[in-house]
């Protein structure tokens, strides 16, 4: 749940800072979702936990 943010707004600023990398995806019936593709057999906790973080930054930043 984006809270009420807009989820392409969330994935602009999370790529916007650097932090990681995501997409956002059109689910039926025309839902905005983000999606993040985590496919590096070597991606750690601590590279999710860093993805939390940027998507959670990104989230409150939009809807200051």
């Amino acid at each position: 749940d984006t809270h009420g943010a807009d989820p392409d707004a969330i994935v602009d600023a999370v790529n916007a800072s650097g932090r990681a990398r995501i997409f956002s995806a059109t689910l039926p019936p025309g839902r905005r979702v983000i999606r993040a593709a985590i496919t590096n057999h070597q991606t750690t906790i601590e590279d999710i936990e860093a993805l939390l973080a940027a998507l959670d930054d990104a989230r409150s930043a939009v809807v200051s």
